[in-house]
């Protein structure tokens, strides 16, 4: 997802310490449009970003309408009643990290694409 992003996205920031060099967390996006039977576009993703240049250095999850749904035994979400998107269950992403500069921080994003009517949860 380039940066700056548009505004209409939500987006937490967490700092990244100096010297890291791994990450490990779960997550879990489900999306309540028709998966990829519409114009709209929900999604979430997970990047390393420069705060200096606003780049984004590396994208570590990444999910939308487009993106399958889980097999039988997903869940479907209580709030935005969407469909589970890849396994069924949390995912996890664990990586190393390489050297990163001291500006650099993980944002978190989910948007809700083009539209106010079904929003996802991510």
């Amino acid at each position: 997802m380039p940066r700056p992003l548009l505004g209409v996205e939500t987006e937490i920031r967490v700092p990244i310490l100096p010297g890291a060099t791994g990450i490990s967390f779960w997550w879990e996006f489900w999306d309540s449009e028709s998966q990829g039977q519409t114009g709209y576009n929900d999604g979430f993703s997970v990047d390393i970003v420069d705060a200096n240049t606003g780049l984004p250095l590396t994208n570590l999850v990444y999910a939308d309408s487009f993106s399958t749904t889980a097999a039988s035994g997903g869940c479907v979400d209580a709030i935005s009643g969407g469909a589970e998107t890849g396994m069924a269950g949390p995912q996890m992403f664990s990586s190393a990290l390489p050297a990163l500069p001291s500006t650099a921080y993980l944002s978190i994003v989910a948007w809700n694409g083009s539209d106010n009517a079904v929003a996802p949860a991510a």
